[in-house]
């Protein structure tokens, strides 16, 4: 039937009524401004399924992590590695002519040839920026790497007991990137090894292997995993090598780069930090000597000398 106007209650929007059921929800919503709660306030959490913590994630990247696992981007030197983005390289081109290990290129960082009949490369440091949008500063490799017969190459990284001794009896994360051309697929082989005596890296025991990883040629790849420390295993200091099981090659490129190792089970982005921190870290290991020579000589009873 028709409803003529008069017969309308023009109710305002403020005096219209809700249903309990609605009202009853509204009253447990507190206010905007300057809320009082009566009991405690639970925020959502992120969790990992295997390990549960709580995270602040900013565009999903756990920037900070909350309870049994406080690693993150904020969180600050996680990585016990230092210039493991290789962007530090006092030492220049230095060649590989013999098996065994050598400084060069990248500081901290040394070759690791073994088992191949000869051997001829330039260790380097790549250009900072060189690749950068795969790796964050710079990249340690073998350049014109040509062998002969059958054996390893890689890089080794030593990390003094003062700077690890606190990861005894602890889980830790190993994450790096590696790179090569010979046209196939190489194994690469990581181990992470203790030294015998505090800081003596010419014997060490290893500690665990991670499972294999099969590298495609001329494709940056992650090489990542788990070391379980036993109660004293970090006490003398720890020695991680990566290294790719090769036949003969001939002028060929191995690479890696961005190198961190970290307390927990998860891999976190790579902590990267500034370059005059890294500097200073690489100096207290690395120092340039000059010295002078002064010769003096007679020549005809004349007084003769020479400065160098």
């Amino acid at each position: 039937a028709m409803v003529g106007l008069g017969d309308v209650d023009n109710t305002s929007d403020a005096n219209k009524p809700v249903s309990t059921a609605t009202q009853t929800a509204l009253d447990l919503k507190a206010p905007k401004a300057s809320p009082t709660f009566t009991g405690p306030v639970t925020a959502p959490q992120y969790y990992n399924v295997t390990q549960p913590y709580g995270a602040l994630p900013v565009w999903g990247v756990d920037v900070m992590r909350f309870g049994s696992d406080t690693s993150g981007q904020l969180a600050g030197f996680r990585n016990k590695i230092i210039n493991g983005d290789c962007r530090v390289a006092q030492y220049g081109d230095v060649p590989i002519s013999t098996l065994g290990t050598k400084y060069g290129g990248a500081d901290r960082f040394l070759s690791y040839v073994t088992g191949f009949g000869t051997v001829s490369a330039t260790l380097r440091a790549a250009p900072i920026g060189a690749i950068t949008s795969t790796i964050y500063g710079s990249y340690q490799y073998y350049n014109n790497l040509t062998t002969t017969g059958s054996g390893g190459a890689g890089f080794l990284y030593r990390i003094e007991r003062a700077n690890v001794i606190h990861l005894n009896g602890k889980v830790v994360t190993f994450k790096c990137k590696v790179y090569q051309d010979t046209g196939g697929v190489v194994t690469f082989v990581t181990t992470l090894s203790k030294a015998n005596a505090n800081d003596d890296f010419s014997t060490s025991t290893q500690i665990g292997t991670l499972t294999n990883t099969v590298v495609p040629s001329g494709i940056w790849t992650v090489i990542t995993g788990q070391f379980t420390l036993g109660a004293s295993d970090a006490s003398t200091g720890l020695q991680l090598s990566v290294m790719a099981v090769l036949g003969a090659v001939t002028g060929k490129v191995l690479a890696t780069g961005d190198w961190q190792i970290e307390e927990g089970s998860i891999a976190t982005p790579f902590e990267h930090r500034p370059y005059g921190l890294e500097l200073s870290l690489c100096q207290r290991y690395f120092e340039t000597i000059e010295y002078h020579i002064v010769s003096m000589y007679t020549i005809s009873g004349n007084d003769c000398y020479t400065f160098v």
